[in-house]
């Protein structure tokens, strides 16, 4: 050891604690772990609802748009002297 080092080792909490005196969570109860689950589950239901469906029906989503912008002309709500927006992963047609 370096000298400058003390030798008194700092107090250390014992780790093997009784298990009767752990938390709930701590436990590993059937609780918690439905508690965990349920809210994994909920998490991803969400993203899946949020990125994966639409994601998977395109074609649905775009029909809707085509409807609810029907009446707007882009070059009206576009700022002065920027170009209209084209989608860049449009691929052109070969032809």
């Amino acid at each position: 050891m370096n000298s400058e080092q003390p030798t008194k080792r700092l107090p250390r909490p014992d780790l093997r604690l009784n298990p009767s005196k752990w938390s709930a969570a701590q436990s590993g109860g059937i609780a918690s772990r439905v508690a965990v689950i349920a809210t994994v589950t909920a998490i991803l239901g969400g993203l899946g609802l949020v990125f994966v469906y639409p994601y998977l029906n395109i074609d649905r989503y775009r029909s809707i748009q085509k409807v609810n912008r029907a009446g707007i002309n882009p070059e009206d709500t576009q700022p002065a002297g920027l170009p209209v927006w084209r989608d860049p992963f449009d691929r052109k047609k070969a032809g």
